[in-house]
């Protein structure tokens, strides 16, 4: 914000160079990885389960992903299930939607703490480090993590739109249902999401300024 005041430039168009510049460098990092061959789990999802799930009733997806009885995760299931009608084995194409999806939670970690913190700034340089970080090349290269990503996506988009009806905006009961149902979307990326609870309480905290009871129990 300094450099963007000392050159004259407006703050909102300074976020935005940034962006694109992150966008960039972004890209450039992980272009090699588009032709990356599948990993196990991938091999599994690709090669068995997916040409397994053509033909099905869309109920079939909300089964365990194994007969064991474990992985109920019918988001990741449908997701696959689209890809491979698209892609089939052209690695090509599961690659770049990880790619996308990666960029996309980005953005959205970006928007969610612009309203946590009100500071561009930190905003941008946690949105850098988290999207150029090496480690997580897995989620462009792993098309099984690829839930993750999206239950990512889900929680945080959950988390703006409760930050919105936190701020008293018009149609904020709508905002509130909507965030209840991307959280019940993040629930079916992964049951592991019922952990998160706690970090939903605490944002409701800051947004509303009230005691962790009174958050636990929405009173006004």
């Amino acid at each position: 914000e300094e450099l963007a005041d000392h050159m004259g430039i407006p703050h909102r168009s300074s976020t935005i160079l940034i962006l694109l510049l992150i966008s960039t460098v972004y890209a450039l990092a992980y272009s090699n990885c588009f032709h990356n061959g599948f990993y196990q789990d991938d091999k599994f999802l690709i090669g068995e389960r997916a040409p397994q799930m053509e033909g099905q009733p869309f109920s079939a997806h909300f089964q365990p992903l194994y007969a064991e009885g474990i992985h109920f995760r019918p988001v990741g299931s449908i997701v696959i299930s689209f890809l491979y009608s698209q892609f089939h084995e052209n690695v090509v194409g599961y690659h770049l939607f990880n790619f996308i999806l990666f960029y996309l939670n980005a953005v959205l970690l970006f928007l969610f703490l612009k309203i946590l913190t009100k500071n561009p700034s930190l905003s941008l340089m946690t949105m850098a480090l988290f999207i150029l970080h090496p480690i997580n090349a897995v989620f462009i290269n792993s098309i099984s993590t690829q839930i993750f990503t999206l239950l990512s996506i889900f929680l945080l988009i959950s988390l703006i739109l409760l930050g919105l009806w936190g701020k008293r905006r018009p149609w904020a009961i709508l905002y509130f249902v909507l965030s209840v149902v991307f959280f019940g979307l993040a629930l079916l990326c992964h049951p592991g999401a019922v952990v998160l609870i706690p970090v939903v309480l605490s944002f409701l905290y800051f947004i509303r300024k009230k005691s962790f009871l009174e958050t636990a129990f929405l009173s006004a």
